[in-house]
């Protein structure tokens, strides 16, 4: 997919500013434009799935929460990205690095900023319901599950490498921060043991602690330079 098709899904064909903004993540150059995209991009994933599936009459948390956390997670949207061939257009600024999946999906995330401060949430939900069903689409290749929606056990992955190289498993605290008794919103402190040291590493904030403790992990291979 070339950048014209890009703009045209993201329907930011005549908002070139945005479109370049939106494709410049850390790794290409990019600063506090990008990070204002990818946040909005972050916060507007949740609410349109929400919305979406309140409107097809869904109102099942439990069914909810999950299908949303199966789509919005850096696997996912990193192999979204690959599809629309984002780690092709972006420019990185070491050209002997590949673009990290992170900075893909976060181009995700800015891209739908970028559609959002053009068009407003509704256009923008009616985005994140596309890219949605086109995920759906993109199953097969890779032989996945439609339930699974591409979720990669990040968890699994940090443990068998702290196995490998034969240091403790590492430990995972669930910490209530706020939301309510029927969505109580929560992060994950993972602290692990690396040459010698202890290392807290704590995941953004999620309405489920599956979420949040895949968010520490990931933030964990990160850091290790794993993943």
């Amino acid at each position: 997919m070339n950048r014209e098709k890009i703009a045209q899904l993201f329907r930011i064909e005549n908002n070139q500013k945005l479109l370049s903004f939106a494709m410049m993540p850390r790794s290409c150059g990019g600063g506090d434009e990008f990070k204002l995209l990818a946040l909005y991009g972050d916060k507007i994933i949740d609410l349109a799935l929400l919305t979406s599936f309140s409107n097809q009459g869904i109102t099942d948390t439990g069914v909810i929460s999950p299908a949303i956390d199966r789509f919005h997670n850096q696997d996912t949207l990193y192999a979204l990205g690959k599809h629309l061939e984002l780690n092709r257009l972006m420019v990185p600024l070491d050209s002997t690095q590949p673009i990290p999946h992170k900075d893909i999906k976060e181009g995700i995330e800015a891209l739908l900023g970028a559609t959002y401060q053009t068009h407003g949430l509704t256009v923008c939900f009616e985005v994140v319901w596309e890219l949605y069903e086109k995920i759906k689409t993109l199953l097969p290749e890779i032989g996945a599950k439609e339930e699974t929606l591409l979720s990669e056990n990040v968890v699994g992955m940090l443990q068998e490498w702290f196995d490998t190289q034969g240091y403790e498993k590492p430990v995972y605290e669930n910490i209530r921060v706020g939301g309510t008794d029927n969505n109580p919103l929560w992060k994950c402190q993972v602290t692990f043991h690396y040459q010698g040291e202890q290392i807290k590493e704590l995941s953004d904030s999620f309405l489920g602690t599956r979420k949040a403790k895949r968010d520490a992990a990931q933030k964990v291979l990160t850091r290790l330079g794993i993943k």
